[in-house]
């Protein structure tokens, strides 16, 4: 059984090590750690596409709104684009699409 004079000494000869040790774990708590530097890197990155994202999708909405708008307000943009999107023809008009 050790005493504890004998823990002492083991400490004063060990103490470089045990201090790197300690060192190595808290660099490692703080760079690889659930809090760690990586992680907060990691975050920021996602944070940074999510805010852009969201600025897409509120542009893209805005357009969409204009253009719902815009199609409820004008009857003949409204008309040209069922024409094109749906090739749909008035009563007596001829097809005029190019078959490739």
């Amino acid at each position: 059984m050790l005493r504890k004079l004998d823990i002492k000494k083991y400490i004063k000869r060990r103490r470089r090590t045990l201090i790197t040790l300690g060192l190595v774990l808290l660099a490692y708590i703080f760079i690889f750690g659930s809090h760690g530097f990586i992680r907060i890197l990691i975050l920021r990155k996602k944070i940074r596409d999510t805010e852009r994202q969201t600025t897409t999708s509120l542009a893209i909405r805005e357009a969409l709104t204009a253009d719902k708008n815009s199609l409820e307000s004008d009857r003949v943009r409204l008309e040209k684009v069922i024409r094109e999107t749906y090739g749909m023809i008035k009563e007596g008009e001829r097809c005029t699409l190019k078959l490739k």
